[in-house]
């Protein structure tokens, strides 16, 4: 690894994010980092050539939470998402949608057990 992927980068990019991590020889995000972006969203994790890629976390100023998997910038592969209300889902992700068998854990204590295609729930089962 050389200088320039071992340095930290802090910057203000021009939309109004703020890096906070390591980068390339090309100086894109690349390693572990966190960003602040414009909307209040924050991402930290892990980032290959200026895309998440790897485990990370999302959380949004609305109070939802995605912990999980990404590739190419894209939820991918196994991850949770954690409502507002502090209900939780756990699934497979793809394309960015719930996809496959997983669970909600809702926060008055019940679990149902839930399928998704593409993002949306085919089947629940109490």
């Amino acid at each position: 690894m050389n200088k320039m992927q071992e340095k930290v980068l802090k910057m203000m990019a021009e939309h109004g994010c703020k890096y906070e991590g390591e980068t390339n020889g090309d100086g894109l995000k690349h390693g572990n980092g966190k960003i602040l972006y414009f909307d209040g969203t924050v991402y930290d994790g892990q980032w290959e050539n200026g895309m998440r890629n790897g485990q990370g976390t999302e959380i949004k100023r609305d109070g939802y939470v995605y912990q999980g998997h990404w590739q190419n910038d894209i939820k991918q592969g196994e991850g949770q998402l954690t409502f507002p209300n502090k209900d939780v889902v756990k699934t497979t992700w793809e394309d960015g949608r719930m996809h496959g068998s997983g669970t909600i854990a809702l926060s008055n204590g019940r679990s149902i057990r839930v399928n998704y295609y593409k993002g949306l729930e085919i089947r629940a089962n109490e």
